[in-house]
Formats: structure tokens, sequence, C-alpha cells
């Protein structure tokens, strides 16, 4: 059943939670910049002033004078206590100024904010980790007030998102190691919606900001490989981002729907938005929270008449807390605070009353809710679901849970998930399990796979894979695929390939054709020729196999198996010879770049023989599983096709690749690869005996008798 769910029930900084400070626009130049110790020239270039100074008279004639200098600490005022007190992990910031004595100041922008280098110490004050900068100030003062600004943010010690000397810098994140709570990673992104000119954008060869014209597919799909690229298991991934209007409460549809997907297709965990001047709602979609608007935190607006109705003056601070293993939020508590003498004060009870009634009338629309704690505090609370995978897979099995209601469901189950196939498609259900070389125990880390399945396999099948899909409970808890509500798990949703058209029927059928095995060979150059290569050492790359014959020797081997223990020994010192004798070769092959990001699990069941061929069922749970040698894949596939009773597909396979791709492997190394994929194989297989429910006992072991044989017999062609 779903409930509702808050930060009580969650304690904020809990051994197993990262809490993250948020707030939204840090604008601290102009009349800011002018009451610190070390103040820019006065001069602005606005419509309606020519003197920063001009809004700290604003300010004193309605609050009173503001004593100048001020001290570095003077600014954050009562904030500075509620952040020793909270003690969060990181604190990030939207620093919404130009760091700078630059006096280019961007034509025709209107508005024109600078602090002075010197005052830099009044971030590092409040403990300020991360300064993220795609917004509409930071180029205030032109590319030389950017570059000044970067490169006295560097010098503080500060990570600086979102802005660079070209694209490739402006979408780099921040990436802080919290040791035991692993990785937190900040992206920072402007979109043309906050009013961010578009000539600001970054590219490769011009400086500016990471920016997104619109809220398209295409701007989903670029951070989402952005994301992706980077997020490994137990990462948090902020997205900081400038978009939406100033003032006003209303949300865009489309805004809406692009924070959803990039939760769902980049594998976001927290959505830090701003540029409103004021707090908008929050949603927490996914378990996963989205602060639409923080509003102003430091500004020097005070006495400025205008949108009174929003209460620009309050502001308040996110404490966001979040489970360090899945990513899904565990707390959000929020301190309201209010400006005055350019000084931040804990807002009033009054003040903080009108806060929690606004938030949580504009966040009920999202499904949270807002609540008034007695120090004055609040506290954010959402709705959650729990559902036994039992209830999954049975609702799963139904032709009628499908929205084009198929003739029939098959269930397929595997050692880590459960296989849906339709008429027409295949969907996906990761199992929730942990093992050593995976963790799919937390619906966040299947999500994360989920997401990086579809990215990886789209390599070799893009028209195959189309889609990773919820799971979702409404509030009976009555399940639907794809629903609106709170997922309680994700599946990837695939086009059905037709049986015959798989390489293992087809040579069970004796139906291979030499023509379609180069067409595969043909396909896998050019794959190989595009892949991402992998920079280590000749060292690392034999220990990896070191480490690996070691573990498959030592499986294999284990009493309860009963396998012979004397081939078991002679495969084992066969490659570890090899390894020790021909090291040479493993150099040449690592200083020639072979090895790469491949596919992983390259086996005859994963090739389809289509024209042209689609390659299907990628590794992507471990990504140090698919960095291999492309003699070695390939020799992988040729192993299986050997073992499934087809020993002329190797052949054919590696001369096409020759001829594509100029490389020729050795003769033995191609042995050693072989041997030593069919002694895994054989670990593999005999495992399999500890999880009978999906297969005979009997099937496992003479699988791991024929692997072994044939390991052995590749290892006899080794000795010389």
């Amino acid at each position: 059943m779903a409930g509702m769910k808050s930060a009580a029930e969650s304690p904020l900084g809990a051994d197993n939670s990262v809490t993250l400070f948020l707030c939204g626009d840090v604008m601290t130049g102009r009349g800011i910049d002018q009451v610190l110790p070390h103040p820019c020239d006065p001069l602005i270039f606005e419509h309606y002033m020519k003197s920063a100074l001009s809004y700290v008279k604003i300010a004193e004639a309605v609050n009173g004078p503001i004593p100048r200098p001020v001290d570095f600490s003077y600014i954050w005022g009562d904030a500075l206590g509620e952040l020793d007190r909270m003690a969060p992990d990181l604190r990030i910031i939207n620093l919404e100024t130009s760091v700078t004595t630059s006096d280019d100041f961007w034509p025709r922008k209107g508005i024109n904010y600078r602090m002075h280098p010197d005052n830099t110490p009044m971030i590092s004050t409040a403990g300020i980790d991360c300064c993220v900068l795609a917004n509409n100030h930071v180029l205030d003062w032109g590319y030389s007030g950017l570059e000044e600004t970067l490169d006295t943010l560097r010098k503080a010690g500060l990570q600086a998102p979102g802005a660079g000397r070209n694209l490739e810098q402006a979408s780099t994140p921040a990436i802080f190691d919290l040791g035991e709570k692993g990785r937190v990673i900040v992206f920072s992104l402007a979109s043309g919606s906050s009013g961010v000119p578009s000539s600001w954008a970054a590219t490769h060869d011009r400086a500016g900001v990471n920016f997104i014209t619109d809220f398209s597919s295409a701007a989903i799909q670029s951070t989402a490989d952005q994301v992706l690229a980077i997020k490994q298991p137990g990462d948090i991934v902020v997205l900081s981002i400038h978009w939406g209007s100033n003032w006003g409460y209303e949300l865009p549809d489309e805004q809406r729907e692009f924070a959803h997907q990039l939760i769902d297709k980049a594998a976001i965990d927290v959505i830090h938005g701003h540029s409103s001047h004021h707090p908008r709602g929050i949603e927490v979609y996914r378990s996963k929270p989205i602060i639409y608007g923080c509003g102003d935190f430091v500004n020097d607006y005070e006495g400025i008449s205008g949108h009174d109705e929003y209460r620009g003056e309050l502001s308040l601070m996110y404490f966001v807390s979040l489970n360090t293993h899945s990513g899904e939020l565990t707390g959000l508590e929020m301190i309201p605070m209010r400006i005055r003498r350019f000084q931040l004060k804990r807002a009033s009870r009054k003040e903080s009353s009108w806060l929690a009634a606004t938030m949580e009338r504009e966040s009920k629309r999202f499904g949270s809710s807002v609540e008034l704690r007695e120090d004055q505090s609040l506290s954010l609370g959402w709705g959650t679901a729990d559902i036994e995978v039992s209830t999954k897979v049975a609702f799963l099995g139904r032709p009628s849970s499908y929205a084009d209601h198929p003739a029939r469901v098959e269930i397929i189950q595997t050692h880590m998930s459960w296989v849906f196939l339709t008429d027409r498609f295949v969907f996906k259900l990761k199992k929730p399990v942990r093992l050593d070389f995976l963790d799919f125990s937390t619906l966040e880390q299947r999500r994360l796979n989920c997401l990086k399945e579809l990215r990886l396999n789209r390599r070799l099948a893009r028209e195959i894979y189309l889609d990773v899909i919820p799971l979702t409970a409404g509030d009976s808890g009555q399940l639907e695929l794809g629903g609106e509500a709170e997922p309680v798990d994700w599946l990837v949703k695939m086009r059905r390939l037709p049986r015959e058209c798989m390489l293992d029927d087809a040579i069970a059928r004796r139906q291979v054709e030499e023509s379609q095995v180069r067409r595969v060979a043909r396909v896998l150059a050019d794959f190989y020729r595009q892949a991402k290569v992998v920079n280590l050492t000749t060292d690392e790359y034999i220990r990896q196999f070191e480490q690996d014959i070691q573990a498959n020797d030592r499986a294999l081997s284990e009493p309860e198996y009963s396998l012979p223990h004397k081939q078991i020994s002679l495969i084992s010192k066969a490659l570890q010879r090899y390894l020790s004798r021909e090291r040479g070769i493993f150099e040449t092959r690592v200083k020639a770049q072979c090895i790469v990001e491949a596919h992983g699990d390259l086996r005859p069941e994963h090739v389809c023989l289509t024209d042209p061929p689609v390659f299907i069922d990628c590794l992507e749970f471990n990504r140090r599983f698919r960095l291999l040698d492309t003699a070695d894949e390939l020799a992988f596939l040729a192993m299986e096709c050997d073992f499934a009773g087809a020993p002329f597909i190797g052949p054919i396979l590696f001369e096409t690749y020759r001829q594509c791709s100029g490389d020729d492997p050795p003769q033995l190394l191609v042995y050693f690869y072989k041997a030593y994929r069919a002694q895994m194989r054989a670990k593999l297989s005999i495992r399999h005996l500890g999880g009978c429910d999906y297969g005979d006992s009997d099937k496992w072991v003479q699988r791991t008798m024929a692997y072994l044989h044939l390991s052995a017999r590749y290892a006899e062609e080794l000795h010389g």
C-alpha cells in the first residue's frame, strides 16, 4: 500500500544517507559586492542604474544603514549556524555573478553582476564546495570576466561546473568523493527558458555555459549520454539547472515532463532547479526530488518594489538526504530565512508559516506535502510503495497487463532476470539480487542498470532496444506497466527478434551460410573501429587474466562438484605459462589499442542473422567485463560456435575481420583466449548447481564437462 513518507522516518545524517545543502541564486555581485571588504568599481551599465551603490542605498532607505565594509561572514548571518547544526556532506550553490574586475560588460544585457575576486573568501566562509555556473549572470562581464571567474574559483579550491573555456569544460561535472558514502556528481545546465542568451552557449571552440535551447528529447538524450557515461552504482547525481521564469507558480507541462524524463532516462537523483526569485513547489518522482525553483538565497533586491505577493525577501535552505546505495530520497528539510540589511536571518514564526502554507499549496499538486515543525523548519512528505517480487512476476505473466493485449506471454527465468515474451515485444525484469560481480538489490540499482542496458545495446541493436519502462503501483497497490504512479520496478522493453534468425538456432538447424558469418564479422570490425579504447598498462591487463584463471581454478576444484582435478589443473597451468612466456604479445595488443569497450557477452544466442545483423544482450552490469581485446571477443564467439557444433564459423569470422580491420592476432593468442573463455564458461555452468530451480543439475554438469574438454583441447595447442 502507498503511504506518506517524511524526514522524521529517515533521520537526516544517518549512516546510510548523504545530506546535501542546496539553495537558489547566490547573487554576491553588484550591491552585495559594494559592502564587502574589496568592492569593484561601482560603475554598471543598466537601463535605470549606473552605480551598484544605488542598490545599497535603496536597501538602507527601507531597513537602516548597513555597516561598511562588512566581514566575509556577515552576508550569511544565521545561515552559518544552520549549516553547522545540519552538517551536510556537501554544500552546493548557484553562484549567479561574475567574479572579476573586467570592464568588458556584455552589450545590451541590461544587468551587470560582478564581485571582486578578492571577495571570494565570502564564499569559502560558508564552507561551500560547489558553485554551479550555468546561469544568466556569469557572462555579464564578457569572456574575460568568465575566464577570471573560472580561475578565481579554481584557485579558491571551489569546483564550478556549468561554464568553461569550451563545451567540453562547460559540460564536465564536479565529482566529489565522500569516502564510504560514495561519490556525488554535480552537472550544471542552463535553459533558454530562464533568459540565458543562446549566444552564451559554449561550443567546441568558444567559451560559455552548458546550454540547452529547449526541453526536447534531444536535450534529454544529450544529458543522458553525459550522465550514464560517468555514473556508476552507488553514485548520486545532482542536476543543477537554471530554468523557467522569475515569477509565478505555474509550471509548463513540458518543463515537468523534462524533469521526469531526466530521472527516467538520465538516472538523475536530484534536480536542483533555480531561476525563480521565490520558492516553487517540490515533487518527488520515482523517489527522486525535483525542486522546481529554490528561490533566491542572497540578492540585493531589498527595498525594490513589485511582485510583493511572492515575498521575495523570504528564502529557504534545503537539506536533501538520500540513501547512499539507491539514491532515493530519505528526507528533505527546509529552513526559512529572510534577508534584511543584506544579511540572512532566521524567518519569524509568521513568515515561516506563510512559507509553509505556500509550499504545501504548491507541492500538493505534485503529490507532496509540507509540514511546519515546532522549531519552524519545514519538512517534506511524499508517497511510497512496496510490492512483492512474486506479485510483479504474476502480473507481468498475464496478457491483460500489456497495452497491445498479446495472445500469450512466455516467461523465461535466467540467473539474473525474468524475461517476458509477448507477440511483438520482450520485457526484461532484473532480479533483486546481489552477487560478487553485480548488484541489483535496490530499485535504483535496477533502474540504473536498465538504462545502461538500453544505452550500451543500442550501439549494436539500435532499432531493437526501445525504452526503459516503469512498473508502477497506485494508492491501492494496483500495478500498471508504464503508469504515472510511483515505480516499484523497471523493465527494458525490446522488439522481439525472429527465433529462426538467431545464430544458435541456425547452427542447430545446420543452416548457417558463409555470407551471413562474413556480414557478422564486418559489422563487428566496424563496431570495434569506433569503440572506446581502454587505457591500461600491460601489467594491469595480464593481472586480470591471472586473477580470473586462479578464481576459475578454485571454483572448479571445489570438492562438492567432483570434477576432474587433473584436467582443471592442466588447463590453468597452460594458460598461466602462456601469459608468462608471451608477455610481449599482450604488450603489443595493448599498445596497438586493441583493448576496447566491447560487447562483453558475444554468444550465438545473442547474434541475429538479419541483414544487417544485430547483437543483443551485451554485458551492462560490470564495465570491467566489457573491456576486451577485440581478438578475445571474437575468440569467445568462435569458441561458443565450436561448442555448438559449428567449428567452421571461427576461421571465417577471423579471416573476414582481418580483411576489414588489418588486425591479424596470432593464432596461438586466439587459442589462449578460447581456452580461457571455455574455462570461464565451465565455471559459470557449474555455478548453476546452486540454483536448480531453473535447470536440471545433470544438464549443468554435462555442460561443465563439455566446456572443460574444449578448454583442454585449446590449451594443448599452447605447448611449445
